[in-house]
Formats: C-alpha cells, structure tokens, sequence
C-alpha cells in the first residue's frame, strides 16, 4: 500500500494528519529525533505505508504539537516550551475561584493542556468543556490576585504551576526586543499562509511563532513578562490588521509611491525604528502609518473648503440637485 498522492488533496491531508498525531506520540517523552529516524520508525509501526522522509516533514510542518528544528531535528511542543511561564491579567480577583481566562495570552498552556487530555494523559487542570479560552483547576491552585494583577502559569514536569507575578521589571528595550522577535515570526507564518487560511489560522500562526521564537532564543519565557497580548498587541484580534501589520496588506492596496527622507535626526529615527519594532510593523509601514493618521489630525483636515476645489467642473461629486 502506498500514500495518497498530491492530486487527491482530502486523502493526502487526512494521511498528513493521521501521521503527524502519530509522529507526536512517538516523541512526546523522547530526545529530539532526526526526521530520517522517525521515517526509519514509522516504517517500522505501519509496513503496510511507503513512507518517504518528505512524507515525515510535511507532517510535522503540518502538526501544531510537532516543532522542526533547524539542524533537522523533531520534539514535542511541550518539550520546546518546558519550565516557560505565560502570564494573563485578570479583570476581577481570584479569590476562591478556580477558573482563569485565557485568549491569547495564555494561548500555549491551553493548547498543551488540551492535547494532553484528548490523548489520556489527563492533568489537575483542564480546559472548560464549553470551549470559552479559560483554564480550570481543583481548588486552591490559584493564588489571590487582585483585579488587574498579575498571574503566571508555568508548564513544567508536564504540570501546570499557577502563581502570583508582580509587575515584571523588564527595560522598555528588552521588551521591545521581545516583541521584534515574536512579531517576526509570527509574520512569516502568516507571510506564507494568508492566501488559503486566513483568520482561523492565526492561533496555529502564533503558537508556531512563539515555539520558533523560543528556539531562537532559549531563554525565553523562562522569567514571567507581560501578557502575550500586550507584548503583541494582540494579533488574534479578528479586526483585520488592527493590531499587527502583516507585508501582505501593503501588496494588495493598489497603486502606491516611494519617496525618501533626508536629514532626519537620529534620535527621531531610533525613537521611530523602536515604536514600530513595537508594534510589530516595519519602519516603512509605522512611518506611513502616523502620516496617514496625522493627515487626518490637523486643522487642514477640518478646513478642506468647497467640494468644487476638489473636483474641478463638478458642482456636486456626489450627482445631487
């Protein structure tokens, strides 16, 4: 028996996914494995499937729980983010509750908690049944946290350790670094599949982002930060680029110009350079983005006169007697 192949696209997904399940179970507890080996392994679990190398890396590119390393190796995504803690903030104290929001940021404890239980290995802790983003533990897990305070969820030892965070005393720099880093990946994932996804995918999008941002950088999350939502401003929000500026956006608004600007200082361009890394965006897109605002701020645009000066030979644009 062979795999489906790439004309049958229903076929060679539902395989794809089948053995990208398959692939995180078998290293769920194990080292990083090389993808050769995995092939060697699962050849030996289903002899009945020609299983190919690309067949292996296609999955875990596919699976949201597999995390590709760059030197060719594979781990679970709860090995990646191990002894990481994510913080929320929460709207009301946490007083005898047992239950915590969650959204985006605490998007990765609830994805590994919710993996962890559908595949039998069930934790104190546990996503609602009624599928609201919130996280749900015995009695007493959660520390009493004010409104607006601060709480951290580590996952560790494959627990979930719920506690009290004070504000994290991080340079406005280092947070800005930060935020560089997840915006960038989570760019490229969006870069490569905003043709035929769209919205639904951004919560793979941005768990892939921050498994990648963790490879690249080790210790991060490793100490508590802001919420996921204010380091990123939120890039699950559905309102289309509100928050995060993606390159693709600039492509498709039609027809545009580019100029250059001479003598500015540079301190205007780091302080410049630094709010865009911020938010996301590239130093081109936050420029023309405070313009674009700016243009519509002043007192030109609440003087801009007769309609005729804008349309020269019409009375009325709009074709009103």
């Amino acid at each position: 028996m062979t795999i489906p192949n790439n004309a049958d696209t229903g076929a060679f997904a539902r395989f794809l996914h089948d053995l990208g399940d398959e692939l995180a179970e078998m290293v769920r507890f194990a080292p990083r494995t090389p993808v050769g080996q995995l092939t060697v392994d699962v050849r030996r679990r289903r002899p009945d499937l020609t299983i190919r190398d690309a067949d292996v890396l296609n999955a875990v590119t596919e699976t949201l729980m597999l995390v590709g390393h760059p030197d060719g190796t594979v781990s679970h995504l709860a090995s990646v983010l191990d002894g990481c803690v994510f913080t929320q903030r929460v709207r009301a104290t946490t007083t005898e509750r047992v239950d915590v929001r969650g959204g985006t940021s605490l998007l990765p404890i609830e994805m590994i908690v919710r993996e962890e239980h559908e595949h039998g290995r069930p934790l104190p802790v546990s996503t609602s049944p009624f599928g609201d983003e919130t996280l749900v533990g015995p009695s007493g897990w959660l520390p009493t946290i004010p409104p607006y305070g601060l709480v951290g969820l580590r996952w560790t030892g494959g627990a979930v350790v719920a506690g009290r965070v004070d504000e994290p005393e991080v340079s406005p720099d280092h947070i800005a670094r930060i935020s560089e880093l997840l915006a960038d990946h989570y760019r490229k994932q969006e870069w490569w599949g905003f043709e035929e996804r769209g919205l639904d995918a951004r919560p793979a999008d941005l768990l892939r982002a921050i498994a990648q941002a963790k490879l690249e950088d080790p210790s991060l999350f490793c100490d508590p930060l802001p919420p996921l939502a204010e380091l990123m401003y939120d890039p699950l929000d559905r309102d289309q680029d509100r928050f995060l500026w993606r390159e693709h956006a600039a492509i498709r608004q039609g027809e545009n110009v580019s100029f250059s600007v001479q003598g500015m200082p540079d301190g205007l361009h780091a302080e410049l350079r630094s709010r865009a890394t911020t938010y996301g965006m590239s130093f081109d897109q936050y420029v023309i983005a405070i313009l674009g605002h700016l243009a519509w701020r002043t007192p030109f645009a609440e003087d801009l006169g007769p309609v005729e000066r804008w349309w020269p030979g019409e009375s009325d644009p709009f074709g009103r007697r």
